[in-house]
């Protein structure tokens, strides 16, 4: 189900599906609705409390794992993308937050072409490569005015 609400291929774990398709963790869901139906009162505040305290242990397993470093230098907190309020991730979004998809150096690793290099500048083109250096793309980065694009200081 999470594949196909954000678009992304088997390949990627279930960690960066998730975070992608803002969907919280089954077990940390399952343990904030437990601690929920044991509690003698619950209002709205009772669940916001849990809810944050459910978002601070998912960004703690996001930090701590040792997969998609690419997705976390993008997204950096779990609480922040998913609450955000604008804008759905589709099939491109995915294939840029994953760095799967129809990068030369990802096909490359799944054997599908000969080399991982970009066909327009000769560098390893993949996710980062394609959006913030390569020199194809730069009228195109231009004229949507996006103004300064700094993936490693920028916040969701």
């Amino acid at each position: 189900m999470v594949l196909r609400i954000c678009s992304a291929y088997r390949t990627r774990s279930t960690d960066t599906v998730l975070v992608i398709a803002r969907l919280i963790p089954l077990h940390l869901a399952a343990e904030e609705k437990r601690e929920l139906y044991v509690k003698a009162e619950i209002n709205d505040d009772v669940k916001n409390h849990q809810r944050r305290g459910t978002y601070q242990k998912w960004q703690e397993e996001w930090d701590t794992s040792d997969k998609e470093r690419w997705t976390r230098k993008l997204i950096h907190n779990v609480e922040d993308w998913t609450s955000r309020k604008h804008g759905d991730v589709d099939y491109y979004i995915t294939q840029f937050l994953s760095g799967h998809g129809v990068f030369m150096d990802f096909l490359h690793r799944i054997k599908k072409i000969p080399n991982g290099n970009c066909m327009y500048c000769d560098e390893i083109d993949d996710a980062e490569h394609t959006l913030f250096c390569c020199p194809r793309w730069e009228n195109g980065k231009s004229a949507c005015n996006f103004g300064h694009l700094d993936y490693e200081n920028d916040q969701n």
